[in-house]
């Protein structure tokens, strides 16, 4: 029996689940050769689910290669979680489907347990593929942590800042992250991409989600007192045009 297969206390019958980048699954083929359905059934069960971020994150669409005689032919089939496993078995019924639906789910449990577990290496070649992935994993965060620096110092910088900013000292600050767009052109681009309405006020939509705030001050002209607005961009407003600014520029 190999690593991803697990066996079920009925008649030795085995339970096959793939660990894919350490996430347990099992396969509509699996599905529908324990509960003896037919695999085009199992398949139209899935594609009749709501296309959501439900089915997208627990149904994984797969091909494999089946001979059927001389020749070869591509199958397809599903991967599905825990969670798409269990939707999916909800209305399988019977005696002998309740059987295989806690079979199933006490499979999860045990590969879940096993993949918690760190395996000690049992031999030299073992250990040293041990140390290698380990060497790789902290390689990869050393390098995440150095990358993201200037993005965290910057994000600091405005969420520590007691006040929102004006589009100009904006623009400064963003030269300063290696983005040379300028006043001008940054107003350009804000109105160009529906940011702000062609008087330099931002849309209701960028208001309420916190990217700008409006200030008002008072002057005086020789017809009387005026009301003058001013659009600043929040901590949050900078942190969010400055990482799409990034990848626009």
């Amino acid at each position: 029996m190999s690593e991803n297969q697990l066996t079920t206390n009925n008649n030795n019958e085995e339970i096959n689940l793939d660990v894919i980048d350490n996430k347990i699954y099992v396969s509509s083929l699996e599905i529908a050769r324990v509960f003896e359905k037919r695999h085009d059934n199992i398949i139209k069960s899935i594609e009749s689910l709501p296309n959501d971020s439900f089915r997208l994150l627990n149904f994984e669409v797969s091909e494999e290669v089946r001979k059927n005689g001389i020749f070869e032919k591509p199958t397809k089939y599903y991967n599905l979680t825990r969670d798409g496993f269990s939707l999916l078995v909800m209305s399988f019924t019977g005696s002998k489907a309740y059987f295989w639906k806690t079979a199933f789910i006490d499979a999860f449990n045990k590969m879940e347990s096993q993949l918690k577990t760190p395996k000690i290496p049992e031999n030299y070649i073992q250990a040293l593929e041990l140390a290698l992935t380990q060497a790789k994993t902290i390689n990869a965060l050393e390098y995440k942590i150095q990358n993201d620096k200037p993005l965290v110092t910057f994000a600091k910088t405005v969420t520590d800042a007691s006040n929102a900013i004006s589009i100009g000292e904006f623009a400064k600050l963003l030269f300063d992250e290696n983005i040379k767009i300028g006043q001008n052109r940054l107003f350009k681009y804000l109105r160009e991409n529906k940011y702000l309405l062609m008087n330099n006020q931002p849309y209701q939509e960028y208001l309420e989600k916190g990217y700008f705030k409006l200030i008002e001050s008072t002057y005086e002209t020789s017809y009387g007192q005026r009301i003058a607005t001013k659009t600043l961009i929040t901590g949050k407003g900078q942190i969010y045009f400055t990482e799409k600014l990034k990848r626009d520029f």
